[in-house]
């Protein structure tokens, strides 16, 4: 993709001033930049790419081809801790700069600054704040280095519309790497999904692999025979009349029928260890199997045929409530009590979303689905209008009323020891409002 030219993105910045007013709820990191989530009306995300051959701004209302990195960036949890639920306040393009783009979060208490570089080859990502001391923070993408002054370009070619940068940079996702491709190709090939796929599918055998070989080394290094063999001498035997061989194997501050009553715990202890340490062994030994004969599935599609390969959740924790299945396939499940809540929630996948009305005491929804599913906004809003009928009685749902719902990954809901009222704690949520 060519790169943006400084009047290409001047118009662009004009385009997105429409966000003016939406607050920031998602930042979504990925090996190229950053996609963030606003919301207004709907959620809309603002993509701050920052590769070498392409950097730019770009606006989707969905982010199937947007795949977040398997660790959080710097910049994505000094945005998380000091821009998150920040109002969009305005974009403009930094006089004098060329390409530099100042885009302006703030509220009452809180202001942040994102300085967008978006010079090919000199692209970077600066954001500035203000602490609680009235001292500044900031943090870059990578270390900071002096722009140089704009070059004078004449360019003749005319403007490429919104529509045309878009679907030219959207080109760049579905293009396959090849020998003659270049800089683009190795940058899309890092996003092709099926790519991901296959990547965190060679990731998860190897792992499965190395745990069935070290808990196979350990089985086999268990001594249940020895401790049987002991004991079943001690029977006949005095501690004296013992060889030299189980000098190591008895305590000689015990008594014989204490070492004889301990040689057998020992024995039954390490035999229920290795039935254990076997079973653990059959399952990762099915998982590998199933893992090498599986194959990609574009998200969605595994929804719509069932949701292949996931459990049911009441089944699985032998527990009762709600179940909804929404237009994609995917299911969810509002538990009956704080009890059966607790069992679906140990029992859902990390990467399962997890739903609560924020300020009502009420039940919690478990979105589960395959990792590589993704869930619409749409969809999303429907969960959490579900949610609130099953929480709420109708009459309390007045006309025109907001509610805010908490929606974050099972990964960081963890419920509170010795609670009973299935309380829990989490972190990392996005605040999602919806509209009676």
């Amino acid at each position: 993709m060519k790169a943006l030219t400084l009047i290409e993105l001047g118009s662009l910045c004009e385009t997105y001033r429409a966000l003016v007013g939406a607050q920031l709820q998602e930042i979504i990191p990925n090996d190229r930049g950053l996609a963030l989530g606003f919301y207004k009306d709907k959620i809309t995300y603002l993509v701050v790419d920052l590769s070498n051959q392409s950097p730019g701004l770009f606006l989707f209302d969905q982010l199937e081809f947007w795949k977040k990195s398997a660790k959080p960036k710097p910049v994505s949890l000094f945005l998380n801790s000091h821009a998150k639920n920040l109002i969009f306040q305005g974009i403009s393009l930094k006089e004098g700069q060329g390409r530099v783009v100042d885009i302006t979060l703030a509220n009452k208490e809180r202001k942040c600054e994102l300085e967008c570089v978006l010079i090919p080859k000199q692209s970077n990502l600066i954001v500035r704040t203000i602490n609680e001391k009235n001292q500044p923070k900031s943090i870059a993408w990578i270390k900071p280095r002096e722009i140089p002054p704009p070059p004078t370009i004449l360019d003749n070619a005319p403007p490429r519309s919104f529509v045309e940068i878009h679907q030219e940079w959207l080109n760049l996702f579905t293009q396959k790497s090849g020998p003659n491709q270049g800089a683009v190709g190795r940058e899309s090939s890092s996003l092709d999904p099926v790519a991901q796929w296959q990547k965190i599918k060679e990731t998860s055998i190897r792992k499965k692999n190395k745990a069935v070989a070290e808990i196979e080394k350990d089985y086999l290094a268990q001594t249940d025979q020895k401790w049987q063999e002991l004991g079943e001498l001690l029977k006949v035997n005095s501690l004296a009349e013992l060889g030299s061989d189980w000098v190591d194997w008895i305590d000689i501050r015990l008594s014989l029928k204490e070492n004889l009553e301990r040689a057998f715990f020992k024995a039954k202890q390490i035999r229920q260890k290795k039935e254990g340490q076997r079973l653990r062994m059959e399952v990762l030994r099915s998982e590998i199997a199933k893992l090498e004969k599986s194959e990609y599935v574009p998200p969605g599609v595994a929804g719509r045929s069932g949701q292949a390969g996931l459990v049911d959740l009441f089944k699985k924790t032998e527990s009762s409530g709600r179940k909804k299945r929404l237009p994609s396939g995917i299911e969810v499940y509002i538990g009956k009590t704080a009890k059966d809540n607790l069992r679906i929630l140990r029992a859902a996948r990390a990467w399962d979303f997890w739903l609560h009305l924020r300020d009502y005491p009420g039940a919690h929804a478990i979105i589960h689905r395959n990792k590589d599913q993704n869930i619409s906004e749409e969809e999303l809003r429907e969960v959490a209008r579900w949610l609130a009928e099953e929480s709420l009685s109708r009459k309390a749902l007045a006309l025109g009323q907001k509610l805010n719902v908490a929606v974050v990954q099972c990964r960081f809901v963890k419920p509170i020891k010795g609670d009973h009222h299935g309380r829990v704690h989490y972190h990392g949520e996005r605040n999602l409002v919806i509209k009676w």
